[in-house]
């Protein structure tokens, strides 16, 4: 593995420095417009109330992000790699303060990812000036961590549109998602039902 030299770190400093305050600011406002449905679409998959919002992870504070990112640089060089900038940052489900990858269950965490799905598809296809149509939704193996009635409950909300669903085994898939599917199964024996 070749090592960048100084001037080409300089270079890429800048273009980092130049576009990583723009990601992180459409990223808050991303999270801001999921934050305004989230938590009612979570509540009705759940079928109680709860508070679910998303939280950001930044690596870095943005304000001070050329400062902070020179003072990492002897670091990164050994490391051989940014630790601090957009593609480090994350989010997080939140159900009040409690943040579910800390402690929740796999299939709290499986209903939060669907009220995100859900909120990130209508956010795609509210905004118009963005020009990407209605979105498909893909669930990977969604059901196999839920109850019974979790199951039911996101069936319900799922709505109109394509969606996508795998799974590994069909008979944790809701029955009513089966209403005009095609199913395809790995051993080349489709339906359309």
């Amino acid at each position: 593995m070749r090592r960048a030299a100084q001037g080409e770190l300089d270079f890429w400093d800048a273009e980092l420095t130049k576009y990583a305050p723009a990601i992180y600011r459409e990223r808050q406002e991303l999270i801001e417009a999921i934050n305004q449905g989230i938590s009612e679409v979570h509540s009705s998959l759940v079928e109680k109330e709860r508070k679910l919002h998303l939280t950001y992870l930044s690596s870095v504070d943005y304000a001070r992000f050329a400062e902070n990112l020179a003072g990492v640089r002897e670091s990164d060089v050994r490391l051989g790699l940014s630790s601090i900038g957009p593609h480090r940052d994350d989010f997080a489900f939140a159900d009040g303060d409690f943040i579910l990858k800390e402690g929740g269950s796999r299939g709290e965490q499986r209903m939060a990812a669907i009220a995100f799905k859900l909120e990130a598809k209508k956010y795609l296809t509210d905004s118009s000036d963005r020009g990407v149509g209605e979105p498909t939704l893909i669930l990977d193996d969604v059901f196999s961590e839920l109850d019974a009635d979790r199951r039911e409950a996101a069936a319900k909300i799922l709505g109109p549109g394509q969606v996508i669903i795998s799974a590994t085994d069909e008979r944790v898939v809701p029955k009513a998602l089966f209403e005009g599917a095609r199913v395809i199964k790995l051993n080349g024996e489709d339906e359309i039902l």
